[in-house]
C-alpha cells in the first residue's frame, strides 16, 4: 500500500509488459501533460530512500520499480530530444533528472544482483538508457566515467 500511494502520480507506468512500457512512454511523450520536474525528482529520490531502506522486502514489487524507474527515464532521455520544443531553463533540470534516474538504475543493478532479470527488461534497459546515452559516450567520458560505463561495470 505505501508503494502504491508513493508512485500514485506515475501508477499508469507500471501497466503491462517493461517492453512495452518503456516503448510507450518514449513514444507517447506529451511536452504538455508531463509530470512536473520537481515531483520527478521527488520521486526519484523516494524511491533511492525505499531501495537502500526495504529493499528486501519489497523483493515482489521490484518489478514494478523497475519497470517505473526505466519508463520514467525513457521519458525524461525523450523529452530532452526535443530541446527545440522545451524551455531554456528546463533543459538543465531535465538533465539532472534524466542522470538521477540513471543513478537510480545502476543503484538497482548494485543492489539486486541476485534479481532475475528477464530479456524484455534488458531489452527495456536498453531502449530507455543505453541506446540513448551511447552516442554522448565519448564525450561524457573523457574525464571520469559516465553512468552509462558505470552500469556496465556493474554488470
Amino acid at each position: 500500500m505505501f508503494l502504491d500511494l508513493l508512485y500514485e502520480p506515475v501508477k499508469h507506468l507500471k501497466d503491462g509488459d517493461c517492453y512495452t512500457s518503456v516503448r510507450q512512454a518514449v513514444e507517447q511523450v506529451d511536452l504538455s501533460k508531463v509530470l512536473p520536474l520537481g515531483r520527478q525528482h521527488a520521486l526519484l529520490n523516494s524511491l533511492e530512500v525505499v531501495l537502500k531502506n526495504l529493499g528486501n522486502l519489497i523483493s515482489p514489487y521490484l518489478p514494478e520499480v523497475l519497470q517505473i524507474l526505466l519508463c520514467m527515464t525513457a521519458a525524461v532521455s525523450q523529452i530532452l530530444e526535443q530541446k527545440e520544443k522545451i524551455q531554456l531553463k528546463c533543459i538543465n533540470p531535465l538533465k539532472h533528472l534524466r542522470r538521477l534516474g540513471m543513478k537510480r538504475i545502476v543503484d538497482f543493478f548494485t543492489d539486486f544482483e541476485t534479481y532475475p532479470y528477464s530479456a524484455e527488461e534488458i531489452d527495456a534497459l536498453f531502449v530507455a538508457v543505453i541506446w540513448p546515452q551511447i552516442v554522448r559516450l565519448a564525450f561524457e567520458s573523457q574525464h571520469s566515467p559516465s553512468l552509462v560505463l558505470k552500469l556496465i561495470h556493474t554488470w
